[in-house]
């Protein structure tokens, strides 16, 4: 796979991470996200199409940007396929405000850099 590839998928990626953050703005507290299967299966599914784009990614772009967490992000959504009835939404919900704010600037990040 060549760098054009790469940076396919990671705008994809991006993409993929400006719609969870579209559809977590309708439910700004756990309490609503917890209460909205839409939303919760809306951003379930944008977890496991970026999940599927990481895999696509080429080794070599990944070991570039060893900072981002490649493994945890297909760990994810293999779980989140292989696994469903057992998301704990919770955990999903911790998940979205932990981790995926860094996740959002540093694939930006690269975005920015590669255009």
């Amino acid at each position: 796979m060549n760098e054009r590839d790469d940076l396919v998928y990671i705008k994809h990626i991006n993409d993929n991470l400006t719609a969870i953050f579209t559809f977590l703005q309708t439910t700004d507290t756990k309490e609503k996200f917890t209460k909205n299967f839409l939303i919760q299966n809306a951003i379930m599914y944008q977890l496991m199409i970026m999940g599927e784009a990481v895999k696509n990614l080429s080794s070599e772009f990944r070991k570039n940007h060893i900072y981002i967490p490649w493994s945890d992000i297909t760990g994810l959504r293999d779980k989140l396929i292989h696994h469903y009835f057992g998301t704990d939404i919770n955990i999903l919900w911790d998940t979205l405000q932990k981790d995926l704010p860094e996740l959002r600037k540093n694939i930006a990040e690269i975005v920015k850099n590669n255009q």
